[in-house]
């Protein structure tokens, strides 16, 4: 089909959607304003909530000091998981894709999904801070945390924080374009246990999830949660413009191997002990295409906080993660794993008072280690061969401080710095992955010191208006596998005598951000954001054409005897110097009954230099509307995503199927039976859009992508006591 017919096509199509979808949602507002409110005013208690007090819900990650989202630097979303229960959202792909304003799920054909946020997504979620309670999770020899973007355990989760925006003063390097805080569930939020089976169609998907918390005295509880999830996989199919190719009565991205989470939250007065692990291992089993990576975690983080006085206090906690991860060359064996793992440590203390009037003060240190391992496990057997991974080790430290100031009733200002210093260790020879022998041990010594500073004011002019102002800076250190990349082809490049590309050195981001929430009535409120980031010596994948003709290129692909490094590419700063993207976000909240609520935002994009590839929609419209109906019996949520085309010239190699729009509907409907037990149906992608989210290969729409055309359901019944 010609694209000027699939254009037709489709805008037939659009305008059936959106008649449809207006149609159901009138529809339901309908509905919902007829039906009685139960006395018991439901289970939900966000549906009788005020726009004033969803507006100060409480933040943890965004300060040393709890603060609220309208105080807090930047735009912070908080999305309570009791409420997202109720919708199609099924992992945090799905939530960003369906609920954060500014955020894009894309695609990756080997990592899983990619988060893009305000105009920025690279190859791989390097750039997008992840962690669990506080604690840092993302893989850093390469990747960051993209597997676990498809994790459907999201059973131990109360609470996912989401900041657009560096955070460095808090969490140091990784927090530059922004951070997911996922909050563990604890014996006293949720007491009580659950069991949990969901069933996925289209992929004969099965999870499994259980948990229970408990309290035994005051400030005393535990909560034990664990999760096992096996998917078949999507039936080969030809689509998107691509032929696949695989083997014979075999299916395509399933969870094949051992999937499961388990945690435990412990907390005894003043102490408080998290221990997660979790392993996910999805497969493509196509002849075409690598495998996804396999990745497994072991996280332990104790904590505790001892109070010197009414006034002062003092938080000291540790944390150990283990890390594996592997490219699964599924279609030979699902047994052969290449790959590596990576140790992280650190211990963190932080000294707060409050003992001056109108302060809130705080400082301390952190000291750690991250120790990465070629063709060794920690959590499995150890893999055959190596698969980006190299020996090598950073030593991190850093000191930070930050002052919340109360001017008045209605003016907050706050101040951080942090000031942070990496040692990175030797790049070994031994290491039989990728690194030939004949350039030996490298050694890149210490990073220059780095600053980061952090500027914001809040202002509340009165209960129904507040607007906020903030400059933070950011950073990153570039993966431990960048520097055997660029000094892999340094190597082969001085050999051969040509010039160097550039050492690597952290990428920096400033971010100019204005806030603004706007309290219309007690039905309608308004948000709305305005941001200016500027990027500095970004490390993203490259062509090493960037530094080299292409006759060059050649030579250094087949430099080493064995013409084993044939990539034409690597990590670097492949943008030189600076470039910027500004845009904007606005937000709506309007509930429509007692019993229905309406959310809707806009997101622009823009980037000052046109030459950039993009891999970022300038438009995207995300609307829901959530509606309890049959008193109380019957949850309805209905999720639209738009994200407009892209410019062909912007991604010369782009396949056509970008030149049209996004239009995604998914749908959820949660029937409360009895008190205890309920069933829940969610229908991904209702009308089979075709057009893919962006991707690392765009120039290949089927890669990363397939069963995502089609409609997806799920069914599932969960059972509390």
């Amino acid at each position: 089909m010609k694209v000027n017919e699939c254009n037709m096509v489709y805008v037939m199509k659009l305008r059936t959607i959106i008649s449809d979808v207006l149609l159901v949602l009138v529809l339901l507002a309908g509905v919902a304003a007829g039906q009685e409110v139960s006395e018991d005013g439901g289970d939900d208690e966000l549906f009788d909530m005020s726009l004033e007090e969803l507006s100060e819900i409480d933040i943890t990650s965004a300060s040393f000091f709890t603060t609220t989202t309208r105080k807090a630097p930047g735009f912070v979303m908080s999305y309570d998981m009791d409420e997202i229960e109720m919708s199609p959202v099924r992992t945090l792909a799905d939530l960003f894709e369906l609920y954060v304003p500014g955020a894009i799920s894309g695609s990756h054909e080997r990592q899983g999904r990619l988060v893009g946020t305000r105009g920025l997504m690279i190859d791989n979620n390097a750039k997008t801070l992840v962690m669990w309670d506080g604690q840092q999770i993302n893989f850093r020899m390469h990747f960051g945390y993209m597997v676990g973007m498809l994790s459907p355990f999201l059973g131990d989760v109360a609470k996912v924080e989401v900041i657009h925006g560096p955070g460095v003063v808090m969490h140091g390097s990784g927090a530059i374009n922004g951070l997911v805080n996922m909050i563990p569930k604890t014996g006293t939020s949720h007491p009580g246990g659950f069991v949990k089976y969901e069933y996925g169609f289209r992929e004969k998907a099965r999870l499994y999830e259980g948990g229970y918390g408990f309290s035994y005295g005051e400030n005393r509880d535990v909560y034990i949660y664990g999760g096992k999830y096996l998917a078949r996989g999507f039936e080969p199919e030809d689509s998107l413009g691509a032929s696949q190719s695989y083997a014979a009565d075999v299916e395509a991205f399933g969870f094949k191997r051992n999937n499961f989470r388990v945690s435990t939250v412990w907390n005894h007065e003043n102490f408080n002990l998290n221990i997660f692990s979790y392993s996910l291992s999805p497969q493509k089993n196509s002849n075409t295409e690598y495998g996804y990576f396999m990745n497994q975690s072991l996280g332990v983080r104790p904590k505790f906080l001892y109070e010197i006085s009414e006034t002062d206090s003092v938080e000291v906690s540790a944390s150990l993660l283990l890390n594996d991860f592997g490219n699964v060359d599924s279609v030979n064996s699902p047994e052969d794993i290449r790959g590596g793992s990576e140790r992280h440590w650190n211990v963190r203390s932080v000294y707060k008072t409050t003992a001056i009037e109108n302060h809130q003060i705080a400082f301390g240190g952190v000291y750690g280690k991250k120790t990465f391992y070629d063709m060794s496990y920690f959590l499995s057997n150890d893999p055959r061969d190596g698969y980006e991974s190299i020996d090598t080790e950073w030593e991190e430290i850093g000191i930070f401080t930050e002052d919340v100031i109360t001017l008045s009733d209605s003016l907050t200002f706050s101040a951080g710095l942090r000031y942070e210093v990496f040692n990175v260790g030797n790049v070994s020879s031994d290491s039989p992955n990728i690194t030939p022998d004949t350039y030996g041990n490298e050694n890149t010594g210490t990073i220059s010191p780095h600053f980061s500073p952090r500027v914001a004011f809040a202002y509340e002019y009165d209960k129904e208006t507040s607007v906020k102002a903030s400059y933070q800076h950011g950073f990153r250190m570039p993966d431990a596998i960048y520097y055997n990349w660029n000094l892999q082809n340094n190597a082969a490049a001085t050999g051969l005598g040509y010039a160097n590309s550039p050492s690597l050195k952290p990428e920096e981001m400033d971010s100019y951000e204005l806030n603004l929430e706007k309290i219309l009535n007690d039905k309608v409120t308004v948000n709305a954001n305005m941001y200016y980031n500027i990027f500095k010596d970004q490390l993203s994948w490259g062509p090493l054409t960037n530094y080299w003709t292409a006759d060059q290129v050649d030579a250094i692909n087949h430099w080493t005897p064995a013409a084993s490094w044939t990539w034409e590419g690597g990590m670097f700063q492949n943008i030189e110097g600076k470039f910027a993207v500004y845009g904007s976000e606005v937000m709506v909240d309007y509930k429509l009954s007692e019993r229905t609520d309406l959310n809707l935002s806009y997101g622009y994009a823009k980037t000052d230099d046109d030459s950039l590839e993009q891999r970022y929609p300038a438009h995207q419209v995300k609307a829901r509307i959530m509606s309890e109906v049959m008193k109380d019996k019957l949850t309805v949520g209905i999720n639209y995503v738009y994200n407009s085309s892209y410019k062909y010239d912007s991604v010369p190699s782009m396949s056509s199927y970008y030149e049209d729009s996004r239009n995604i509907i998914d749908m959820s409907a949660v029937y409360q039976v009895t008190d205890n037990f309920r069933i829940k149906g969610v229908a991904k992608n209702v009308f089979g859009e075709l057009t893919p989210p962006a991707g690392f290969l765009m120039s290949n729409a089927n890669r990363g992508n397939m069963g995502y055309s089609e409609p997806r359901y799920y069914l599932s019944g969960e059972f509390r006591f």
